[in-house]
């Protein structure tokens, strides 16, 4: 199993193995529980995969599988998230 917590800025986009992941449309979420629960949308996309996945909408907390890899929200700020990015299985190439 592989961890890494990486901070992506808005609209930018990160890339763990596989995975890449794009961020934007901070701000706060009007139907969340919670008061001022700040938000993102993410894109997550894996090589090998001719489109995206759809975008999800994400809040401080939120565990998200995609295939072999786990995404957890950390922190999610005006203009910044950050995510902790797992491999679940290793490769044996």
């Amino acid at each position: 199993m592989d961890k890494k917590i990486m901070t992506i800025e808005t609209n930018t986009q990160i890339t763990f193995h596989d995975l890449r992941v794009g961020v934007g449309n901070f701000g706060i979420d009007p139907n969340a529980t919670g008061r001022d629960t700040q938000s993102a949308v993410i894109w997550p996309f894996l090589r090998n995969e001719e489109t995206g996945r759809p975008s999800v909408l994400v809040h401080e907390g939120d565990v998200i599988d995609l295939d072999v890899y786990q995404l957890k929200i950390l922190n999610i700020s005006q203009n910044t998230i950050k995510i902790q990015f797992i491999l679940k299985v290793q490769d044996s190439e």
